[in-house]
């Protein structure tokens, strides 16, 4: 059985359950799509490329969850914004 996550993106993706590398996929998607800047998105690779997944479980397992912060460029606001990604029960009281 695979296992099931709820990957959010603050701002931009609302909590949505997947199996854990359909979250990732997801979210590096959605993050290539913001205005993030070189710089940024290239600090942000490395989270959701190559062995990503085990990288993800273990901090899930040792965190309760993974969550990378990030800024897009000509945010009024100022505001950080993060991807989270928990066991599916986390985030949306489902299991």
């Amino acid at each position: 059985m695979s296992y099931m996550v709820t990957v959010s993106i603050g701002g931009e993706l609302e909590p949505t359950q997947q199996t854990l590398p359909q979250a990732i996929v997801l979210a590096w998607q959605t993050l290539r799509h913001l205005p993030l800047g070189k710089d940024q998105l290239e600090t942000l690779r490395p989270r959701f490329g190559v062995g990503a997944e085990q990288r993800i479980r273990d901090e899930i397992a040792e965190k309760g969850k993974f969550e990378v912060c990030f800024l897009p460029v000509g945010t009024l606001d100022g505001d950080m914004r993060s991807v989270v990604i928990a066991p599916a029960d986390v985030l949306t009281g489902s299991r």
